[in-house]
């Protein structure tokens, strides 16, 4: 089984994600197609900045609720 090949990276392109937000306003470029933004082009729910909603957010939210580490 093979991989399609990425489309190529247009350079011209003010929104290279489709999203809404410029290039030069982003947080995290190519966000996957659904994924909910905030204006600055960051992930919704992503607490540490990775890019990406995962366990680590999760438990950062806690103990921002619940003032306990995980």
């Amino acid at each position: 089984m093979g991989f399609a090949e990425a489309d190529p990276i247009d350079e011209c392109d003010d929104d290279i994600d489709n999203d809404g937000v410029p290039n030069v306003d982003y947080i995290c470029n190519f966000t996957p197609v659904g994924t909910i933004i905030e204006p600055d082009g960051g992930v919704l729910g992503d607490l540490d900045g990775d890019c990406d909603v995962d366990l680590v957010d999760c438990a950062i939210k806690h103990e921002r609720f619940t003032g306990l580490n995980l």
